[in-house]
């Protein structure tokens, strides 16, 4: 909302509170943030630089590369705003020197581009053109291998041209022939012209049969991709169809039979003597059973039945899960949403709330947990659920993914990648579980 100083502030608040608990990587992240705050809005490079240096610090010992490698970079560009182009390069070449594990070509074609613009702007022409030179060589697509094979022929058919050349200038020299100088010399160059238009041309072909066959192998990923998406959409929709089934037949047909059931019960009860004492309390605990049998079948009736296509919005229909959960009195949950005052598609929204569903009867059945957390925020055209417990935990690990069946880990896991989402789980024996899950949000069309 461009409420920078209200940002700052809450930035501030939640480094405080991260250093009171030693949160380490929340610590870096809030000060590279408060780092892009004071530099891009602030305008204030120093104090840009102060909170990068310390989240540099941090995830130098976290020893995670890539986020180090673009805070060093954000130092450079903060030198390279105020014109101190020589810090600015000193920072750019640390960054030079971080090891990185992954996507360190495009890494590095960045860097190298943004020093060759620091030297342009020096006018030291001869160093830009060095660094575009390294760019442009990571952007190239030939592996480094063949590059250094490729140039190791060319320095070798260059010396043996030089020699040649030699050869024919003294043997020149020696008959006094200069005609045979001009022949031969002319020849030497125009073999090298049309080897070079004819390996040109060659590498072109090459690159454009590459180019176009990993178009078509994008292409083919992308419509496997979509059948994938359509079968499980409609292994989600088969799967609403039963659980409404399903929650019909407990309803309609085993609810029925237990209420009559119990009501069989009270009339037999009436019956018995007040007396009889041994036999009253039996009657007491199996009327308890069967009011706790009863219960748990509307309580599943109810759930099953839950539809964010039909009958609510998606925030109502978990906000109704959550507290029938709670008025079980035996696991507390908690609801917050932000962000949902867009509408998202059908499809989507059932997935997210079967996610939701399942996710919470796993927690009910194998968690033993008291306290549960939902956290489902919609922003930046990105969906976050982070569903929290503070139950037995478990060995995710070991934990056979492919052994759960229908909406399980499994299903979920994949759906969410199918999606071009992230799916993460945090847990430990123990020590709860925390289940993270992103998905990119695609309008409808």
């Amino acid at each position: 909302q461009k409420k920078y100083k209200i940002a700052k502030k809450y930035y501030l608040k939640a480094l405080r509170l991260s250093e009171k608990i030693k949160d380490t990587k929340n610590i870096g992240i809030l000060n590279a943030n408060l780092g892009v705050l004071h530099a891009t809005y602030f305008k204030k490079q120093d104090s840009a630089r102060y909170y990068y240096k310390k989240a540099s610090d941090i995830y130098r010992k976290l020893k995670n590369d890539r986020i180090e490698f673009a805070i060093t970079q954000n130092i450079a560009v903060s030198y390279k705003n105020e014109k101190k182009l020589d810090s600015a390069i000193v920072w750019f070449k640390k960054a030079d020197k971080i090891f990185l594990k992954k996507n360190r070509k495009n890494s590095k074609r960045i860097l190298y581009n943004n020093l060759s613009k620091v030297y342009k702007q020096k006018k030291d022409y001869k160093n830009a053109y060095e660094y575009v030179v390294l760019s442009n060589v990571y952007k190239d697509s030939v592996s480094e291998e063949e590059q250094v094979l490729a140039i190791s022929d060319i320095q070798t058919k260059y010396r043996v041209a030089e020699k040649e050349k030699e050869n024919l200038i003294l043997k020149v020299q020696k008959r006094k022939q200069l005609l045979l100088i001009y022949g031969v010399f002319i020849a030497f160059i125009l073999s090298i012209l049309f080897g070079s238009l004819a390996y040109r041309d060659l590498k072109r072909k090459r690159e454009l049969a590459e180019k176009n066959r990993k178009i078509e192998h994008q292409k083919v990923i992308s419509l496997v991709k979509d059948q994938e998406i359509l079968a499980m959409d409609a292994m989600i929709e088969g799967q609403e169809i039963e659980r409404k089934r399903i929650a019909e037949d407990l309803h309609d047909n085993l609810g029925s039979t237990l209420a009559t059931l119990k009501m069989h019960f009270d009339t037999y009860k009436m019956k018995i003597s007040e007396n009889n004492i041994k036999e009253l309390k039996i009657l007491e605990r199996t009327e308890g059973i069967l009011a706790e049998a009863y219960n748990k079948v509307r309580t599943m009736a109810h759930t099953n039945r839950a539809s964010v296509l039909t009958d609510h919005g998606l925030i109502e229909s978990i906000q109704s899960l959550a507290s029938k959960i709670s008025s079980a009195k035996k696991t507390t949950v908690d609801f917050v949403h932000f962000g949902f005052d867009i509408p998202i598609p059908n499809t989507l929204e059932l997935f997210v709330f079967r996610m939701t569903q399942e996710l919470l009867t796993n927690i009910i059945k194998h968690a033993n947990a008291n306290q549960v957390s939902i956290d489902l925020n919609l922003f930046d055209d990105q969906i976050s659920l982070i569903i929290e417990d503070n139950g037995v935990g478990f060995d995710f690990f070991k934990l056979n993914l492919n052994s759960d069946s229908r909406m399980g880990l499994s299903s979920i896991k994949s759906r969410v990648e199918k999606e071009n989402g992230i799916f993460s789980v945090d847990s430990r024996i123990g020590g709860g579980t925390t289940v993270i899950i992103e998905i990119p949000l695609k309008p409808e069309i």
